[in-house]
């Protein structure tokens, strides 16, 4: 079920959810919640995406400031970075 990218750090769910940011796009961090390592503003980029029948759409990201590195983000956090 989990799959790793050469060279990454971390390990992710293949594929991409129904209705989720398309994979490879940008993302910006649009809310937060205490102890979280990313503030407002931050970027990362989609590497998959997971529909979690409890938690809802999660992501699998990979920060701006931390490459190489693939960690996950609820939904909730994200915004669909604009190409201004």
């Amino acid at each position: 079920m989990f799959a790793t990218k050469p060279g990454y750090i971390g390990h992710y769910i293949e594929g991409q959810a129904d209705g989720a940011v398309p994979n490879g796009q940008r993302v910006v961090k649009v809310a937060d919640e205490k102890g979280d390592a990313h503030t407002l503003g931050d970027t990362a980029t989609v590497i998959s995406s997971y529909a979690h029948p409890e938690l809802g759409l999660m992501y699998f990201i990979e920060w701006d400031d931390r490459p190489k590195l693939i960690v996950a983000c609820i939904s909730w956090k994200l915004a669909a970075q604009s190409k201004d």
